[in-house]
C-alpha cells in the first residue's frame, strides 16, 4: 500500500468508518499521516477546568490538530454543592450509580473522596467564560460547536470516566 499515491490513499481513508480508520493508521507511518487529519476533524472535551487545561496542553503540543479540526463537542455538566450527608446518600449525579458503602462508614477514603469533591466544585465555581473562549480561539477552521449536557449524551468521553472516579 505504501506504493499508492497519497491522494488515492486519502480518498480511501475518507470512505472508511471511524473504527476502521483508527486501525488503518496503525499499518504504517505514511497511512498514519494520511488518516490523522480525518481523525481529528471532530474533537470533544468535557467542560471542566482540568479537562480544558489538558485540552489546551494537547493542542499546544499538536498544533496541526487545531488546523484540521472542523467540529467540536463540548460536554457540559452541573456540579451541585451539597453537605457531606447529602453527598453520601445521593446517587452519583454523572452516572446515576449509587456510591458503594460510602454512607455506611466514616472511613479515611470517604473523607478524602468528599474533600476531593468539594475541591472540584470550588475549582469549577471559579471558572470564567473566557476559559472556554480561549480554547475556541485555538481552532482557526472550526465550523461548528455542539454544546450538550454530559448526562444527556450517550457518548462517554474518556474524561468522563476519570471524572466519575475522582468525584
Amino acid at each position: 500500500m505504501d506504493q499508492f499515491p497519497a491522494e488515492i490513499l486519502a480518498l480511501i481513508a475518507k470512505l472508511l468508518p471511524l473504527a476502521t480508520l483508527q486501525v488503518f493508521r496503525l499499518v504504517s507511518r505514511r497511512l498514519a499521516d494520511i488518516a490523522y487529519p480525518l481523525l481529528v476533524q471532530h474533537l470533544s472535551v468535557v467542560s471542566t477546568v482540568e479537562c480544558l487545561d489538558e485540552f489546551k496542553h494537547f493542542i499546544s503540543q499538536n498544533p496541526e490538530t487545531a488546523f484540521y479540526t472542523k467540529t467540536l463537542t463540548i460536554y457540559h455538566g452541573t456540579w451541585p454543592v451539597c453537605t457531606r450527608d447529602a453527598w453520601e446518600t445521593h446517587p452519583l449525579l454523572l452516572g446515576g450509580c449509587d456510591r458503594m458503602d460510602v454512607g455506611s462508614q466514616r472511613s479515611h477514603v470517604a473523607d478524602q473522596a468528599y474533600q476531593d469533591y468539594e475541591d472540584f466544585v470550588l475549582r469549577e465555581g471559579s471558572r470564567k467564560p473566557s476559559d472556554l473562549l480561549t480554547v475556541l480561539q485555538l481552532f482557526p477552521n472550526l465550523k461548528s460547536i455542539t454544546l450538550t449536557h454530559i448526562r444527556a449524551s450517550h457518548i462517554r468521553p474518556p474524561q468522563y470516566s476519570r471524572l466519575r472516579k475522582k468525584i
